[in-house]
């Protein structure tokens, strides 16, 4: 068997510590703009929302706050249980 190439499995080595290591300013402005910027105000409204990839929820939360339903997935275990904690689920 093939060894896993530590590049393509980097978050998953930091998973339990991202939110300690996340720079706040970045994670604002990349919520800005894929929420206000790219789907404005409103677009959510009603809609159910797929996050695959959520890390520890923070897209998950900002999308919970404006759709209907939302639905998420990671594959990592423990930012799994991070993004579910976070949420409230």
């Amino acid at each position: 068997m093939a060894a896993r190439d530590p590049k393509l499995y980097f978050y998953d080595t930091i998973a339990d510590r991202f939110d300690e290591l996340v720079n706040a300013y970045d994670l604002r402005r990349r919520l800005e703009i894929v929420f206000d910027e790219l789907l404005g105000p409103g677009d959510l409204t009603g809609r159910t929302v797929l996050d695959v990839g959520c890390g520890s929820g923070w897209f998950s939360r900002e999308a919970a706050r404006r759709a209907r339903h939302l639905a998420r997935h990671r594959a990592a275990a423990a930012a799994r249980n991070r993004a579910g904690k976070s949420s409230g689920q």
